[in-house]
């Protein structure tokens, strides 16, 4: 089965899925994806620029806030992310609590993700997937913020990157930015995202598929 938790979806909805397969391979067997509509998003069809992280002292981490408009348990944050060269760390996203428009250092219960490898990501950006397992309950109409970490040291040359729409299209929080110690809102942008709640994957295949590389990285 293709991977699951890439895909680009544009700012009207979903329309198509990029899924990354190893080299070799000729067919498709089956598609597994979320079974239930993200709780709010601000998608990849607002992608407009890109913002380093983990590269330096100065960029250790980067946040978003959001809002879900019901109560609900969340399994799921997509970040529509790259690297750059090849970090080998590991990757953990932590709901945190809102502190006057910025992430506010406590994480939320159950609020830590399982780790990503950095290894997984590739440097044509995509959405990647963190779990929360057990889910986190959160409130409708709250402001929330996802925090992107690495666990290795600022590398500049090794690092990872989210992509960035700059017209402050995504009306329920504002993106954020971390050094050493503070956090410091980016004033006008966002982060591009989906939260998923807790919910089934579910299998897709049809007979016959045909699967073909279009370009080298094996789309």
């Amino acid at each position: 089965a293709a991977e699951r938790g890439y895909g680009s979806v544009t700012a009207e909805g979903l329309d198509r899925n990029e899924y990354p397969f190893p080299s070799g391979f000729v067919g498709v067997f089956a598609l597994d994806f979320l079974n239930r509509s993200p709780l709010t998003r601000n998608g990849s069809g607002y992608l407009n620029t890109q913002r380093a992280f983990g590269d330096a002292t100065s960029r250790t981490r980067v946040g978003q806030g959001f809002q879900i408009q019901q109560q609900a348990l969340v399994s799921y944050i997509a970040v529509f992310m790259g690297k750059v060269e090849a970090p080998t760390d590991n990757l953990t996203c932590v709901v945190e609590t809102n502190s006057s428009g910025i992430p506010s250092g406590t994480a939320v219960t159950n609020g830590t993700s399982a780790t990503v490898a950095g290894t997984v990501l590739q440097t044509r950006m995509r959405y990647v997937v963190f779990t929360f397992d057990p889910p986190m309950l959160l409130l409708e109409n709250t402001v929330y913020h996802w925090t992107l970490r690495r666990s290795g040291a600022a590398d500049a040359t090794n690092y990872y990157i989210v992509g960035e729409d700059d017209g402050n299209n995504y009306s329920y929080g504002a993106a954020s930015t971390r050094d050493a110690t503070t956090w410091s809102a980016v004033s006008g942008s966002d982060f591009l995202f989906a939260v998923s709640p807790r919910t089934d994957w579910i299998t897709y295949a049809k007979a016959n598929w045909a699967y073909r590389p279009a370009s080298a990285d094996q789309l």
